[in-house]
């Protein structure tokens, strides 16, 4: 069997790796510039920032509140569905 030539760095790039790191590199500048220009909208500078937890009682109580208001919406939630009239079947 003949062996066949190895292809040249230039050919190995647009090949393998080489190919996709212009798409990431345009994906990473897209990304980029959309945190950018999502900094300077009006709403971005209208929300109010909240601030981290200083300790971890803090984050223990934020991540219990949190966690009691989802159970509450869910119950809302199930309520709501259980709620609702079945429809009848004629």
């Amino acid at each position: 069997m003949q062996r066949q030539p190895r292809p040249t760095k230039q050919a190995r790039a647009s090949t393998g790796k080489g190919a996709n790191k212009n798409k990431d590199q345009e994906d990473l500048l897209g990304t980029l510039l959309g945190l950018i220009e999502g900094k300077r909208t009006p709403d971005a500078a209208a929300k109010p920032v909240a601030s981290a937890p200083q300790t971890m009682d803090e984050l223990v109580a934020k991540l219990n509140a949190e966690q009691q208001q989802r159970a509450e919406e869910q119950r809302k939630a199930l309520e709501a569905v259980a709620d609702k009239p079945k429809p009848v079947k004629r």
